[in-house]
């Protein structure tokens, strides 16, 4: 969950820090991620050991595009509930949060299979 949290808000800071999307709650500052998408990001990171198990034997190469198509989409419901905007052009950031997501659910899921082989 740690992982998770330092991760997302690695991401969510880069996205934030290049205008690929701006917070309507930017707390504690605008420039970085909000408190509350990094509480979003740890609540996720209890979710990575189900999530693994439940897709089984999936090659971590299946994992990229699985989370460069996931990832966008909750970004764009988050803009449809009013939580963000993404920037024009609006491709771009889909982009963005695709390449985004794409390289960050893989890594979670490796961390969370060397945390579990620890145990």
């Amino acid at each position: 969950m740690v992982y998770t949290g330092a991760l997302g808000t690695v991401v969510e800071s880069a996205l934030v820090a290049t205008g690929m999307l701006r917070y309507s709650a930017p707390w504690p500052t605008d420039a970085l991620a909000p408190a509350w998408i990094v509480v979003l990001w740890l609540a996720f990171g209890t979710t990575i050991n189900a999530s693994r198990k439940a897709l089984g034997s999936v090659s971590r190469v299946m994992l990229i595009p699985l989370g460069a198509a996931l990832g966008p989409l909750s970004y764009l419901a988050g803009e449809r509930l009013g939580a963000l905007t993404l920037a024009d052009p609006r491709w771009i950031s889909l982009v963005a949060t695709a390449v985004a997501w794409g390289a960050a659910f893989p890594m979670l899921v490796s961390m969370s299979e060397r945390l579990e082989a620890r145990d």
